[in-house]
C-alpha cells in the first residue's frame, strides 16, 4: 500500500509528541509536518499537500471551521479530527462540515493507525460506536423494515430522517419543498411524540430504531 502522508495539527505538546512517536512505527504512515498552532494548517496543507489532515478538533477554540478552508486548497485532502470528546454534538458537527472522522484520543495507538488508513482509504470513521460511520437518509423503499411501533406521521419521518444526518432547518425546507416554520413544528410535534427533548436526541432515536442506516 502507498505511504500516506499527514499534517498533525495538534496544541497539546505531549499528545503531539506521542502521535509522531506512534507515526514513526508504521511504515506505510508519514508525517510531513506538525504544528500546535490551528492558525498554521493552511500554510502547511498548501507546502506539503498531505493525504490526510490529523486536526485536534479543539485548540484553544472548535477547528471545525478549517475543514472547508484546507479543501479549497487541496479538495481531495483527508480530514480526521482527533479529540477528547467524542460527543455526540461533535461527532454529528464532524460529519456535517464534510470532515471523514472523528476519533477519541482514549482510543489508543493501534484505533488511531487504524482511522488513519482507514479515512485516507476513502472511507468514514467516527469513535462513537452507534455512529460509526456517516449516517445516510434510508430511501423510501428501505422503511419496511423501520419498526411501524411509532407514532410519526410519513412527513414526520421525512424530517427525523433530516436532523439525524445532521441538516440543518433551512436546508431540510428546501429538501422537502416546505417553510423553515413548518419544519420547526413537524421537529416540535416529533420531540413532544416521542418525549425527546433535542436534536441529539432525535439523531439517536432515529439511528436506534433504523430510520437511518450507518
Amino acid at each position: 500500500m502507498q505511504n500516506i502522508s499527514l499534517v498533525i495539527l495538534d496544541d497539546h505538546p505531549l499528545v503531539r509528541e506521542g502521535l509522531l512517536y506512534m507515526m514513526e512505527r508504521e511504515s506505510d504512515l508519514e508525517v510531513v509536518a506538525d504544528s500546535g498552532q490551528s492558525s498554521d494548517a493552511l500554510d502547511l496543507v498548501q507546502k506539503h499537500m498531505p493525504d490526510l489532515l490529523l486536526l485536534d478538533a479543539y485548540m484553544g477554540t472548535p477547528t471545525f471551521n478549517l475543514v472547508k478552508k484546507v479543501q479549497k486548497i487541496k479538495p481531495d485532502i483527508r480530514v480526521l479530527f482527533i479529540t477528547a470528546f467524542d460527543s455526540d454534538e461533535n461527532i454529528l458537527h464532524a460529519s456535517r462540515i464534510g470532515a471523514h472522522g472523528l476519533i477519541s484520543k482514549l482510543e489508543g495507538s493501534l484505533a488511531i493507525c487504524q482511522a488513519i488508513r482507514q479515512v485516507a482509504q476513502g472511507q468514514t470513521y467516527f469513535s462513537d460506536a452507534s455512529i460509526r460511520t456517516k449516517p445516510e437518509v434510508k430511501k423510501e423503499k428501505s422503511r419496511s423494515s423501520v419498526s411501524i411501533n411509532h407514532p410519526l406521521s410519513p412527513r414526520e419521518v421525512d424530517v427525523l430522517c433530516c436532523v439525524a444526518h445532521a441538516l440543518t432547518a433551512k436546508e431540510i425546507a428546501k429538501d422537502l419543498h416546505i417553510s423553515v416554520k413548518t419544519v420547526d413544528r413537524h421537529k416540535a410535534n416529533i420531540m413532544d411524540k416521542l418525549s425527546l427533548r433535542s436534536q441529539i436526541e432525535l439523531a439517536r432515536y432515529a439511528i436506534r430504531h433504523g430510520f437511518v442506516e450507518l
